[in-house]
């Protein structure tokens, strides 16, 4: 019996390309935007764990330890905070291996890159708090028991509870997707090998003891096995659910080409009986229809469907022909171009004044160009007959233009999800304003001017109650020994610098000057208005407003020429 070869072929290498690709994208710029609230409170905990103190570690224990051992490696930074989900959600892109022999291996190439540059997977993957680890090692544990290797599925399935409270979400998901595949007339048979499940389960308790307690570093990780379900059922009370129709902008803005291609192999699938891509239209639709249903649902939790919808759409995708490469290629071409001429009459309109002259005729250009293309379409396709083609060949040429349009807009809201502001973009949550960083440069250049040193400056964080920007403030100053935190001051006390998030000012604001700093910004949401402003948000993308913004309160004696006036006029805008 013949080995199998071990060389490396081109397959391999565009395998490795589309890792490489993945990595490089997730790691350009990561510690450019500071960390929002949630992801400053995951980074707090991880701050305990490298210093090997006991601490709570959250509904994410294992991430949690992952990201102290990088804290103690690497330092304590806003990059580092995120570089755990960023590695492995870099690996995304080898869920498409096991996949050759069920999608096809053209379809399997294309999942890799499009794993490597789907919007919603890189924005997620740049996040300290990010929830890409999970689907990485559940879908790997799901991939695995459909070849019956439970010696690896059972040890990924447990490391995914370790990740997050989204495997309860993802359980049920999968469940639902389960009898969704029943459903569509396709057996549900999962091999049981004894020696596999025995060999999965040894595999299991190594993983468990090994992983929760970070290889004994975190010994109090033993009982946070279940810190992900507590954190789940919280989520079930309705507090402040995104409205259906953000899920639905979402998909469309950040996903344009997989949502197409994935709703044509869907049609496809009733001609095609093709159990993989069957079981990803399962997945793809169980996973929407709980995020729908989920009273705590965010955009975040599209991350479950985009894996199976990429799947979907790279089958679909492959089955595109190119036939008549001469042909296809300028109607293409003129496709393209008719629907960016499109695109920009839609952003045209959108600027234009409500009813005004040029508003109606930038709508009739957009109504013209979006009618040429089924008028092409139906052209050539009448011209069948002279050149012996069929309507299938006819079509060929609009829908690879109808392809590079869905690309273009992708990799745009790529670069935008990537590298633009977060408080622009819907996949993260409470959004920390650029201004924090100029907080703590202020503090900086205070106590270089008043002491001659860095972090040296008494500053005291008046904060009735642990809020978001109170965690944001804590990883902000975590590296000055001289901050501290109080819920309340007395008023006797008057320390070099005040922080407070309150309009009324402290007591002691006599004897300060104060300077407000944005902190935390509001979380994007579609203008209640008319058509012509979601364009111009989906579009532009206008700033969002402030949420909550914190007072720095330097003592007046600390400026040149004002100790001898006590009671100098605050300054706060």
């Amino acid at each position: 019996m013949s080995k199998p070869s071990s060389h490396f072929t081109t397959e391999h290498l565009l395998y490795a390309a589309a890792v490489g690709l993945a990595l490089a994208v997730r790691l350009w710029g990561l510690g450019r935007a500071p960390l929002g609230a949630d992801e400053a409170a995951l980074a707090l905990a991880a701050l305990k764990v490298a210093a090997r103190h006991a601490t709570p570690l959250g509904p994410a224990p294992l991430l949690t330890g992952l990201t102290g051992l990088a804290f103690f490696l690497l330092g304590s930074t806003d990059a580092v905070a995120r570089l755990v989900p960023a590695l492995l959600g870099s690996l995304l892109p080898l869920l498409a291996w096991p996949l050759r022999r069920g999608l096809g291996r053209k379809a399997a190439l294309l999942l890799a890159f499009a794993l490597a540059l789907d919007p919603g997977l890189v924005a997620l993957s740049r996040l300290a708090n990010s929830p890409v680890p999970a689907v990485l090692v559940l879908a790997g544990a799901v991939l695995a028991a459909a070849r019956a290797r439970w010696d690896w599925a059972l040890p990924l399935g447990l490391l995914g509870l370790l990740l997050g409270p989204t495997f309860w979400f993802s359980a049920l998901a999968l469940l639902l997707a389960a009898a969704l595949y029943r459903v569509f007339g396709f057996p549900l048979a999962i091999a049981l090998p004894p020696h596999r499940l025995r060999q999965g389960l040894r595999n299991a308790v190594a993983v468990a003891v090994l992983s929760s307690t970070l290889a004994f570093w975190t010994p109090e990780g033993l009982g946070t096995w279940f810190n992900g379900l507590s954190a789940f059922l919280h989520t079930l009370v309705p507090l402040a659910p995104v409205p259906l129709r953000l899920l639905a902008v979402a998909l469309l803005a950040y996903a344009p080409l997989a949502t197409g291609a994935a709703i044509a192999g869907a049609a496809l699938l009733g001609n095609q009986k093709q159990p993989a891509a069957a079981f990803a239209l399962a997945a793809a639709l169980s996973a929407l229809v709980l995020t729908m249903l989920y009273p705590g649902r965010s955009v975040a939790l599209l991350v479950w469907a985009l894996v199976p919808l990429w799947a979907l759409a790279a089958w679909a995708l492959a089955q595109l022909p190119l036939r008549h490469p001469a042909d296809t290629g300028w109607q293409a071409a003129l496709t393209l171009a008719l629907l960016t001429f499109a695109w920009l009459s839609l952003l045209a309109w959108s600027r234009a004044p409500a009813g005004s002259r040029q508003a109606t005729l930038q709508l009739g250009l957009l109504i013209v160009s979006l009618l040429l293309v089924p008028l092409l379409t139906a052209l050539l396709a009448f011209s069948r007959a002279e050149s012996n083609r069929t309507w299938q060949e006819a079509l060929l040429g609009p829908a690879w233009g109808l392809v590079a349009a869905g690309a273009l807009l992708t990799l745009s809201a790529f670069s935008r999800a990537a590298y633009g502001p977060p408080s622009s973009e819907l996949w993260g949550a409470t959004a920390t304003a650029p201004e924090e960083r100029l907080l703590v440069r202020t503090i900086t250049a205070l106590s270089q001017q008043h002491h001659g040193m860095p972090d040296t400056l008494e500053i005291v964080v008046v904060s009735p109650q642990e809020s978001a920007a109170a965690q944001v403030l804590r990883w902000a100053l975590h590296t000055d020994p001289n901050a501290r935190f109080a819920i309340a001051l007395p008023p006797s006390a008057s320390p070099e610098a005040l922080i407070t998030f309150s309009d009324k000012p402290p007591t002691q604001a006599a004897a300060y000057r104060g300077e407000g700093f944005p902190l935390t910004l509001a979380p994007p949401l579609l203008p209640a208005a008319t058509l012509q402003n979601i364009v111009q948000w989906l579009a532009f993308r206008p700033p969002q407003p402030k949420a909550t913004e914190a007072v720095l309160w330097v003592r007046a004696d600390l400026f040149p020429g004002a100790s001898s006036s006590p009671n100098m006029e605050n300054q706060q805008p």
